[in-house]
């Protein structure tokens, strides 16, 4: 008989190990749960709408990065954590709204 062990049950980050794809579509990435309750109730609905707008493009990039900041989420508040989530977020939607053109103007 073979037992096997979940290796994220041991790691020390509250972020999830290096996921291998981006996070699912309109989903709250997972370890993430937790700091996105810190937010504003206002934060929380504009983010997930956000996520269910994201693109597969703008999944990969936030899959980079939360990657970038995994290493840095040991130091950080759950607050902390949230805001960082929140401003990303934020920040790869703007981008890709900037770059659209209204045809219609």
């Amino acid at each position: 008989m073979q037992i096997q062990v979940n290796p994220s049950l041991f790691t020390t980050s509250q972020l999830p190990n290096k996921m291998t794809g981006p996070p699912p579509a309109g989903a709250i990435p997972p370890g993430l749960e937790k700091p996105m309750q810190t937010l504003s109730s206002e934060e929380q609905v504009s983010s997930k709408k956000m996520l269910e707008s994201l693109t597969e493009d703008q999944q990969t990039q936030l899959k980079a990065a939360l990657d970038e900041l995994k290493p840095l989420s040991e130091d950080l508040s759950m607050e902390e954590m949230g805001s960082a989530f929140f401003d990303v977020l934020k920040s790869i939607t703007q981008t890709e709204s900037d770059n659209l053109v209204d045809v219609y103007a």
